[in-house]
């Protein structure tokens, strides 16, 4: 299982939720996430070029 907010992988040792988003158009897939707060992942800033 991968968690879906950091996507890394769940152990099975470690507790964890399950979601099913609501789907207008039948089956949607189920999301893994871990039971504590993720870290939030490492954000890439805009190249230097790009900044105002």
């Amino acid at each position: 299982m991968i968690c879906g907010r950091c996507q890394k992988p769940i152990r099975g040792d470690e507790e964890h939720t399950t979601y099913v988003p609501d789907s207008g158009t039948g089956a949607a897939p189920t999301v893994y996430l871990h039971a504590e707060l993720c870290p939030q992942p490492p954000t890439q800033p805009a190249p230097i070029s790009l900044r105002h």
